[in-house]
């Protein structure tokens, strides 16, 4: 795994080619509350100094064990890299998640990623809430024209 001060990071700082001398990986464990979903997003480019043109990405974090991403280098160069928003959602099977990317490629030149983060996936509503709101919001118009 290598590091790239040279190319236009998305964040205009540093990201990560997820290969090195070979197909490497980069990982980081945090909390999760197991049964809960949770949302993966990160940006996406690859290493445009050489092949292969198509670079492959595998994600995996709780029940979501390869999830592949592609990104094809052509037309990209060091200042226009290309960067596109991935993302995924993930179910937690434990307290303690591990959040794994790794590169497909088997050369010095991989997928790279770039500002990922993870957070909570948003808890719907059940669809009675719904059915329930408009019923409040006649209610508290009818209070106002009887009651004044």
């Amino acid at each position: 795994m290598d590091w790239w001060p040279n190319w236009t990071a998305r964040d205009g700082g540093i990201s990560i080619d997820v290969s090195g001398d070979n197909a490497g990986n980069i990982s980081q464990t945090f909390a999760t509350e197991n049964g809960s979903k949770y949302i993966v997003s990160f940006w996406l480019a690859g290493n445009p100094w050489g092949g292969p043109t198509i670079k492959t990405l595998s994600v995996s974090a709780g029940n979501i064990t390869d999830k592949q991403f592609t990104f094809d280098t052509t037309g990209k160069d060091i200042s226009n890299m290309g960067w596109t928003e991935k993302s995924f959602t993930f179910t937690a099977v434990g307290i303690d998640t591990t959040l794994i990317f790794q590169s497909l490629d088997g050369t010095w030149y991989g997928p790279a990623i770039d500002l990922v983060s993870v957070e909570k996936a948003p808890v719907p509503l059940p669809s009675a809430l719904y059915l329930l709101a408009p019923g409040l919001f006649g209610l508290v118009g009818i209070k106002r024209k009887y009651l004044g």
